[in-house]
């Protein structure tokens, strides 16, 4: 079962069915078997490990101004859906605003393996994006206020148990050298490193204005708790566990390939064919500064 979710103003989501006729080496054309409405801009979706939930993060975007042209995710307008799957693989909207009050979610994951913090199946969140607005559509210029960041939620419950701040003043931006503008996308390999496209934009609506480092974030999985924003842990212990690797062309969705061991990036824009590709980057390959010719 594959699922497809609505573009950045869609309000819907589809479950398709595929199946593959195998002796013919020929695909089935997918059909739609289910229509989900009533979400508010579905952005990413991660299912529980047990595969019984689909969390679905709506990540509050409008269009703005005369023209409708301006793009802005609305402080406190973002939420996470919670879906019960069936043994069919039927989705049901259990909680619609399952999470509230979130500011431009635009991805999700869930955590694999347990740390010393967090439980297996933690739910992952990224926020506070450079996009972000204020209900009337006005940028929100203070770096320190976007609050980005991932934050670690409770599966069952949905409450905050911790928060790794990647923006402004944090430790991830000490050690990178650079804020993290836009977190995108999250994914974690078999060993439970934690990796987070930064796809660089909107840095020309804060005030000072900040160049962008599009690129991969990785987060060795015995880090994760050391970067929470009420832990001690000292910047110069944490230097080889937070790396960088820079991407052209817009990173935008990350996915573990499991049976390649390795991290896919997807970016969205730019010259090809940098600007429209796909990275296969082996998980034993970091840390790296250069990237593979993009997959074809």
């Amino acid at each position: 079962i594959l699922f497809r979710i609505g573009g950045m103003h869609s309000r819907y989501i589809q479950w398709l069915l595929c199946s593959f006729v195998i002796p013919f080496l020929h695909a089935a054309q997918p059909q739609v078997t289910q229509t989900l409405s009533l979400f508010h801009r579905p952005e990413s979706v991660a299912f529980s490990l047990d595969g019984r939930t689909l969390f679905v993060s709506n990540c509050g975007s409008d269009v703005f101004g005369p023209g409708k042209s301006f793009v802005g995710f609305v402080k406190g307008n973002g939420s996470i859906s919670k879906l019960d799957i069936d043994a069919d693989g039927n989705a049901t909207v259990a909680d619609l605003k399952f999470i509230e009050h979130l500011s431009a979610n635009v991805g999700i994951a869930v955590l694999p393996k347990s740390t010393s913090k967090f439980p297996e199946g933690t739910l992952l969140i990224n926020h506070g994006i450079s996009l972000l607005v204020d209900p009337a559509g006005k940028p929100i210029t203070d770096p320190v206020e976007l609050h980005t960041g991932i934050s670690f939620h409770d599966p069952l419950t949905g409450n905050l148990l911790g928060d790794i701040p990647v923006g402004a003043g944090s430790k991830v931006a000490q050690i990178l050298g650079h804020i993290t503008l836009l977190p995108n996308s999250i994914a974690f390999d078999r060993n439970g490193n934690l990796f987070v496209t930064d796809t660089a934009m909107g840095g020309d609506r804060l005030d000072p204005k900040t160049g962008g480092h599009p690129g991969l974030v990785r987060i060795a999985h015995d880090a994760i708790d050391n970067l929470m924003d009420d832990d001690s842990s000292a910047v110069n212990e944490l230097f080889n566990k937070v790396t960088f690797t820079p991407i052209p062309g817009f990173p935008n969705g990350v996915g573990y390939w499991a049976d390649r061991n390795s991290i896919c990036v997807v970016t969205m824009g730019g010259q090809s064919p940098e600007g429209t590709a796909i990275y296969i980057l082996p998980e034993d390959s970091f840390p790296r500064t250069t990237l593979p010719s993009p997959f074809r």
